[in-house]
């Protein structure tokens, strides 16, 4: 799919300071073209520009700073550059409205061609990861739309050995309140019993282990957010 975008575009990559400027210049000469390089903390130009965010690790940071660049009104367009995304982040990316995401793993011969479809103005999204996005969205997509923030992380809490009088604690409700809202996730996850929907919610990958415990993963937080804010501007127009 073709979208507005193209090499009258400056190309900006965002990187860590130690290795960005030479990534930037590695792209440089590889696309016969200026590169420039931005440090993650440095503020974004607001001429509308293509954006290769090149992360060491496929985390919030570069799913977020992705979804700020395409939020704002520059008409900026992103590509995101990890290592080993999960197929939670692919399906995140192109939630938010991502224009590709590719693998470090794949051949660096690969991906440039798959930036210079991004950079012709193209989506740059390999079959293989957009295939898996898809899966995931078939799979739980829409379970995650009826999800709501704040049960996210009941269904973090539903993976920690608590007793129900601390979960209603935790959650601001009564005892009887907190199992009909944890039967209100069987019903979303569609699944019978908190186990059930917990398994599930580990094998998508929607919970991340920490020393205190489960808790949300932040992709999933990332997308929650997302989907709210969209909702409320849709009901904003009615």
């Amino acid at each position: 799919m073709l979208r507005s975008g193209g090499m009258d575009r400056p190309l900006f990559l965002i990187e860590d300071p130690t290795r960005g400027p030479l990534l930037a210049q590695a792209l440089a000469a590889a696309l016969g073209e200026p590169v420039h390089y931005l440090n993650p903390s440095q503020p974004v130009p607001a001429v509308p520009g293509d954006f290769l965010i090149a992360a060491e690790l496929p985390g919030r940071c570069g799913l977020e700073l992705g979804g700020k660049l395409l939020q704002s009104a520059a008409g900026h367009r992103v590509l995101l550059w990890s290592p080993s995304p999960s197929d939670l982040y692919l399906w995140v990316a192109r939630l938010l409205g991502f224009a590709g995401y590719l693998d470090c793993a794949a051949s660096w011969a690969e991906n440039l061609r798959w930036l210079q479809a991004f950079r012709a103005g193209q989506e740059a999204w390999p079959p293989d990861l957009r295939a898996r996005a898809d899966r995931f969205e078939a799979a739980v997509g829409d379970s995650l739309r009826r999800l709501k923030p704040e049960e996210a992380w009941r269904l973090a809490d539903l993976a920690r050995p608590l007793p129900w009088k601390a979960r209603a604690a935790r959650w601001g409700m009564s005892r009887e309140g907190a199992r009909r809202a944890a039967q209100r996730l069987e019903e979303k996850f569609m699944a019978e019993g908190s186990e059930a929907v917990v398994a599930r919610a580990w094998a998508w990958g929607l919970l991340k282990a920490t020393p205190e415990g489960p808790v949300p993963a932040p992709a999933l937080l990332l997308a929650l957010e997302a989907l709210s804010h969209s909702q409320q501007r849709q009901s904003h127009r009615l």
